[in-house]
């Protein structure tokens, strides 16, 4: 028996059946409070904790200065994804503040129809953020954004065509939400 603190540790090994008929044996550690011997110097006591998880433990670190937060605007392909990133999304959003005008010949000025197509978009938009994720870890981000850029382009191109009639505005509205949100993953 070995003590640790007012803990004492004993090892048993117990026998238990396994595969075959065979014992195997295991060790069990077995822990009983043991009453504070004289002399022995107190159990040492635990740090408290702070309640949202910061503890002594915690080192805290200087914030990064402006410029280093600034640093990677200095690569020009960071500067090239955070541009197609404004102007994909800002085509997108532009279309989307419209949508009432754009979708005014698919549902002949209909609030209900307008709301189900809307509803029948942020479900393909969950779908597409949701999938793109897997798609990315097989395919790469670079060919889900260039592939969902270029459906994009050609989406929006057919607009005019696709919103006259409302199943086909369902599938161009469908293609815009699965591709359109489906660029956030990557």
């Amino acid at each position: 028996m070995r003590v640790v603190g007012h803990l004492a540790l004993r090892n048993l090994v117990l026998a238990r059946p396994t595969q075959g008929g065979r014992r195997a044996a295991s060790s069990v550690v077995r822990r009983r409070r043991l009453p504070p011997s004289e002399g022995a110097p107190p159990a040492p006591r635990a740090e408290p904790r702070h309640p949202h998880g910061a503890g002594p433990e915690r080192r805290h670190t200087r914030a990064a200065t402006r410029r280093a937060r600034l640093a990677p605007l200095g690569d020009r392909r960071v500067g090239r994804t955070l541009l197609t990133t404004l102007l994909v999304f800002t085509g997108l959003f532009t279309v989307y503040s419209y949508i009432a005008e754009s979708l005014d010949r698919a549902t002949g000025g209909d609030g209900t129809t307008l709301a189900a197509l809307l509803f029948v978009w942020g479900v393909a938009s969950t779908v597409g953020t949701l999938g793109s994720g897997a798609l990315v870890d097989r395919l790469g981000a670079r060919r889900i954004i260039n592939t969902s850029l270029l459906v994009l382009v050609i989406d929006f191109a057919l607009l005019p065509w696709s919103s006259a009639n409302l199943a086909t505005f369902i599938v161009a509205l469908v293609v815009w939400g699965v591709c359109g949100w489906g660029l956030l993953t990557p």
